[in-house]
């Protein structure tokens, strides 16, 4: 492509990348876009980084990035690259700056990495089809992310208390042995919101992130069916406790469960209790939960968690080794 140019992010190209996100809308029921602080700020939960820009005559056209990762699969430590923050200017897109960035993103992270991977909106299809058809990626694993609304107490919840964040990944771990585990310093949990355990005798405990001050999510459009329920909730909500329909402009005040584990359905179900009646506590509007398709905990949380959304995504991957769409993978929330 004439003009183009591909280089390495700096603090100078920070201002233009934020420009570049806000005209970067995600998803087609449920529209978002991202705020940021700074552009690099999401990459900063990452010890090893780099991002790269597409410039066409000067003007900031796109972005891609990815992660340096040492991951353990297969009983074998590999070596992971994850990507990342692929965005295009709607003005330059269909002419061939994403497929240029995508090559010179694979470039950069060159033949050392046993893993390429990235988590991607099945409904995207202006990523997906790309990255199976032209880049290689493979269908490794189907994902869901459930939303959960916080509006109300909830019964049943069980008494927990704060736990170490050690403390619950490493007893997630031994609970259901995972594929794809990365350690996770604790310096760069930058979106840890803290972590719990059941403390009334059953074995169950999380942890909770918030991307509200690395990648927060504005909502530009929601689901046909939602807008056509908001008149009814609006006026039914001074009598009965009914989940809020986000409006446009709204910033999502929202925590990830992650590492949840629990011994049984009903100790799951008083742990999520838990955890929605302290994030009423600290005015927090939804919960999400990201998990695997053969994960036995997403049934529970789709039937009787009170999920309202569902948004399926798809963990892409190649290179010499890859995960198995029945392997039980870790979902690393710095991901999401």
């Amino acid at each position: 492509m004439r003009g183009l140019q591909i280089d390495g992010y700096t603090s100078e190209d920070n201002l233009d990348a934020l420009a570049l996100e806000a005209q970067c809308a995600q998803g087609r029921t449920l529209v978002i876009r991202f705020r940021r602080p700074t552009f690099h700020a999401r990459s900063e939960v990452y010890d090893t980084y780099r991002i790269l820009c597409a410039r066409v005559d000067g003007v900031l056209a796109g972005t891609a990035a990815w992660a340096e990762k040492s991951v353990i699969l297969h009983g074998e430590r590999i070596k992971a690259a994850y990507c990342y923050d692929l965005r295009v200017l709607p003005s330059h897109r269909s002419k061939g700056v994403a497929m240029h960035l995508t090559r010179a993103l694979f470039d950069d992270i060159g033949d050392d990495m046993d893993c390429i991977y990235t988590l991607v909106a099945a409904e995207n299809e202006r990523c997906v089809k790309p990255a199976q058809h032209l880049f290689g990626m493979k269908l490794a694993v189907p994902c869901t992310d459930c939303v959960i609304p916080v509006y109300r107490l909830r019964r049943g919840a069980g008494q927990c208390q704060s736990a170490r964040f050690a403390e619950v990944h490493d007893a997630y771990l031994r609970n259901r042995p995972r594929e794809f585990v990365t350690s996770l310093p604790g310096d760069r949990l930058l979106g840890l919101a803290g972590s719990m355990v059941r403390t009334d005798g059953t074995d169950a405990g999380c942890s909770l992130w918030t991307n509200e001050n690395l990648l927060a999510e504005e909502v530009l459009r929601v689901p046909r069916a939602f807008r056509a329920l908001r008149p009814v909730v609006t006026c039914l909500r001074p009598f009965v406790n009914l989940p809020r329909v986000p409006r446009s402009g709204e910033v999502f005040r929202s925590w990830f469960i992650f590492d949840m584990f629990a011994e049984s359905d009903r100790a799951a179900l008083g742990l999520l209790a838990a955890v929605n009646n302290r994030a009423l506590a600290e005015h927090r509007r939804f919960l999400y939960m990201f998990l695997q398709n053969n994960d036995p905990m997403l049934d529970l949380v789709c039937h009787k968690g009170q999920c309202i959304h569902r948004i399926p995504y798809l963990l892409l991957a190649k290179g010499r080794v890859l995960p198995r769409d029945t392997d039980h993978v870790y979902i690393d929330v710095r991901d999401l």
